[in-house]
């Protein structure tokens, strides 16, 4: 059975201690993130937003966990579907400020993916990345 952790997002002390953040990173040190990511090449799947969109993580949350994942041995690297990543900058996802390179699923050329009918309610189809 997975495991699911959870830290609420209300804050009850004005400490850094008590921050979101905070939590974000006690809750990653209960996981085996060395024994996971030793050695390891790590895929961090990202929605990097598109266009006006901001409903994604703040880079904050995703430079924390790149930084868990190195302190483990890991090699990490961010990535999103197709055309995602040039527009990734506006909304603070550099590897600059994310310490990890940002790499399209659909491969450096953008040209590995493929639209697949789904059908569900109003999203009809999925694009499906790879890279080669």
């Amino acid at each position: 059975m997975s495991k699911v952790c959870f830290a609420s997002a209300k804050l009850k002390e004005l400490r850094a201690e008590a921050s979101l953040p905070a939590k974000f990173l006690r809750m990653l040190d209960g996981y085996p993130l060395k024994d996971m990511f030793d050695g390891k090449t790590v895929a961090i799947k990202m929605h990097l937003g598109g266009n006006l969109g901001y409903t994604t993580i703040s880079p904050l949350f995703v430079k924390l966990l790149v930084g868990k994942v190195k302190d483990a041995g890991g090699r990490p690297f961010i990535t999103d579907g197709t055309y995602s990543i040039p527009g990734a900058k506006d909304r603070g996802y550099t590897e600059d400020v994310l310490g990890a390179p940002l790499v399209p699923a659909a491969g450096l050329n953008e040209k590995y993916f493929v639209n697949v009918p789904i059908g569900y309610k109003s999203l009809k189809e999925a694009e499906l990345c790879g890279g080669r």
